[in-house]
């Protein structure tokens, strides 16, 4: 029992530093928060651009609590330089919400607006329609902000894509260099069809590097955002379950 003990310990703690290792790894290099601006709160990388007409500043709730968001009308959306984080291994968070779900909804582009290499929602789902191939799996409720994060990790010959919504995971795909994002630019929200939607979006994050575990408190609280890593609980001491032994007083004769 002892030996199996120090064994999962052990296989625990390799885990977590390689999961620490990998959340340290990326660097945050753009935080738009929408307060008015469009200017990123990290120093250097270029304002998004806003695609069509009517992109708005407002408040809304999001969280529990009042916070200013960029409101976009159907067919709008923003384009974004992801030159600072590099084609090969980013990742972006992008807390948001849809007014409409009922079909396919763009939220991220790599290809300067064409179909393939794209992020989507449907109903209930977030998915890769990289390559032709939806992946994904049923998230709910369909018009609540989501907080949906895309990595791209180049590993080996392998380019890998991951989907995240609050936190849980909704694919991996093989995405190749359809992720790679054209001119260093992403589309978001806005399709080259009619497949997006109205919405509002509260905050983008955009990290160099690879975020391997994404734990989130609450699903939509903008403020707490960092990739945690559990600590792992020392073991508390067992009790003994067996009662001790009063001594034994004098005998009779």
């Amino acid at each position: 029992m002892a030996i199996r003990a120090a064994l999962a310990a052990a296989v625990t703690a390799l885990a977590l530093a390689i999961l620490a290792q990998g959340a340290a790894g990326a660097t945050l290099v753009a935080d738009y928060r929408f307060q008015d601006t469009l200017s990123s709160s990290v120093p250097g990388p270029s304002d998004p651009i806003n695609l069509g007409s009517g992109n708005t500043f407002a408040t809304e709730t999001v969280g529990c609590s009042p916070t200013r968001v960029l409101t976009f009308p159907k067919h709008n959306g923003l384009q974004l330089n992801t030159s600072a984080a590099g084609p090969a291994n980013y990742s972006i968070v992008v807390l948001f919400r849809f007014a409409n779900v009922s079909g396919y909804e763009r939220i991220l582009n790599f290809a300067t607006g064409a179909t393939t290499g794209s992020m989507y929602t449907t109903g209930h789902w977030i998915f890769s329609k990289t390559a032709g191939t939806p992946k994904g799996r049923p998230c709910s409720p369909p018009t609540a902000t989501w907080r949906v994060a895309f990595t791209r990790a180049q590993v080996g010959p392998v380019d890998l894509g991951d989907g995240y919504v609050n936190g849980a995971a909704q694919f991996e795909a093989g995405v190749g260099s359809e992720a790679d994002p054209a001119g260093n630019q992403l589309i978001l929200f806005r399709d080259d069809g009619a497949e997006d939607s109205a919405g509002a979006v509260s905050r983008i994050r955009v990290y160099s590097g690879v975020l391997t575990l994404l734990r989130f408190r609450g699903p939509t609280t903008p403020a707490r955002w960092p990739a945690r890593v559990a600590q792992a609980r020392p073991e508390r001491p067992r009790r003994s379950t067996a009662r001790s032994r009063s001594r034994a007083g004098p005998t009779g004769g």
